[in-house]
């Protein structure tokens, strides 16, 4: 049994590393859709996977670019921000 042991605690940091970083992305969206006018940053939510998969080391997922992605967007809706 303690050969299954660090299979599942590794699914299991997985699974929260993953969980942890998708609820904000479902946030942005909802956030986004109600308050901007039925409008979804889909593509942010991507970024975001990406990144929570290069977290949880699953494949050969690069950090930078879905970080440049959403820092960039972050800029750009800061600027576009009307108040």
């Amino acid at each position: 049994m303690s050969d299954a042991s660090p299979v599942l605690a590794t699914d299991a940091r997985r699974v929260a590393v993953m969980t942890v970083l998708t609820v904000p992305a479902g946030a942005v969206d909802a956030v986004s859709f109600l308050t901007m006018g039925k409008v979804f940053c889909a593509l942010e939510t991507g970024n975001v996977l990406f990144l929570s998969f290069a977290r949880a080391a699953e494949g050969d997922v690069p950090v930078a670019r879905p970080a440049t992605a959403i820092g960039a967007f972050m800029v750009g809706a800061a600027s576009g921000t009307s108040y």
